[in-house]
């Protein structure tokens, strides 16, 4: 944020704006604008309550930028066979693409990686990452490949210590994108920018990390498998951002679900005596007093001390729970009387379907 902003004292709301401001016009992401705003605040916010050096941090007068719906960079994932062809014929950059590909380091990861965080000799290959070399400040285990932890140790020299570099020199930005245009994994246009795909994806060197993540899904590993492997906090992250759906098989997963041929249902209506016809079973209601046998056992817990007459079941309340309730106000003595009824089940009674 150059311009008006020099010193301390320029720190203000209106001169912030228009840094923010000045730095959208040119193209920045609004992530980029939330990130140089972040900072800022963060050297204010030092200044408050430490050093006491002003007294408010302006920056809390500044509000964020809405960063959902304006995407501008989205990767996609190489195939297995752009994959292929790169790693043939990227020389002596294969075993970084191919440590890459298979374990979804971060390029900063790959390029503070040392010889001491690969452990080669134990029964499952892997590497410790040290917790300053990651992303989220943790340490972290990578599981290896067999195929590609005999690689890595084939390219191990005689000699080298714990503390030696596995990649003395990462690719640059420049050196990738040759390698991509060798392999025909993209074309770039006369100014030389990389033409994106239909769905207006790019790739760049962590595209190898979503490819990976991606890769995961493909072999069908489960949601949390991935995000394990992929070292997430959030699976959303892991599902959304890292997964390339393109390059999942769904036809083969919906040609996976169950086959339905309702012979089974043939055969529970035949043997229930139904034959697969239509039938009407209509529920019983029981009153306060009900005969003994069908089920009127039931009912035992029926409350009844008035009236003994018949019971209009068409005055019923709609029951609730399988239990229909009726009060009835009786001026006798003053007080209320309740009366239930119980639904039952007509599968527990012996009365046969009506057709």
């Amino acid at each position: 944020m150059r311009g008006e902003i020099e010193r301390l004292a320029d720190v203000n709301e209106a001169n912030v704006s228009r840094a923010l401001a000045s730095l959208s016009a040119t193209g920045r992401a609004p992530k980029t604008l939330n990130d140089h705003r972040a900072s800022l605040y963060g050297l204010c916010q030092w200044a408050y309550k430490i050093e006491r050096l002003t007294d408010k941090n302006p920056l809390e007068s500044v509000a964020t930028i809405e960063a959902n719906g304006d995407v501008r960079k989205v990767r996609r994932a190489l195939t297995p066979d752009e994959a292929d062809t790169l790693l043939a014929t990227c020389g002596p950059r294969r075993l970084i693409y191919q440590t890459a590909l298979f374990t979804g380091l971060r390029r900063n990861e790959m390029k503070s990686l040392r010889w001491g965080d690969i452990d080669l000799d134990a029964n499952t290959p892997e590497i410790v990452l040290r917790a300053s070399t990651t992303k989220a400040k943790r340490a972290d285990t990578v599981l290896l490949r067999s195929d590609l932890a005999d690689a890595l140790a084939a390219a191990r020299p005689a000699f080298a210590k714990p503390t030696d570099l596995v990649f003395k020199r990462m690719p640059t930005w420049l050196t990738f994108v040759k390698d991509c245009i060798h392999a025909g994994i993209f074309a770039v246009d006369a100014s030389g920018r990389q033409i994106p795909d239909d769905r207006g994806r790019t790739v760049d060197f962590h595209a190898l990390r979503t490819t990976f993540i991606t890769w995961l899904s493909m072999s069908k590993a489960s949601p949390r498998t991935a995000q394990m492997l992929a070292r997430h906090t959030d699976i959303r992250l892991t599902m959304k951002n890292y997964t390339d759906p393109r390059l999942l098989d769904g036809r083969s997963a919906v040609e996976a679900l169950p086959t339905l041929t309702g012979e089974k249902a043939v055969a529970v209506a035949q043997a229930n005596g139904t034959n697969g016809e239509n039938s009407v079973v209509l529920p019983v209601v029981l009153g306060p007093r009900v005969m003994a046998g069908n089920g009127a056992n039931q009912c035992a817990n029926t409350k009844t001390t008035a009236s003994r007459q018949p019971v209009d079941s068409s005055r019923l309340s709609t029951p609730l729970r399988g239990v229909a309730k009726r009060v009835t106000n009786y001026a006798r003595r003053g007080r209320t009387r309740t009366f239930r009824y119980r639904i039952l089940n007509p599968a527990r009674l012996p009365i046969p379907p009506l057709a």
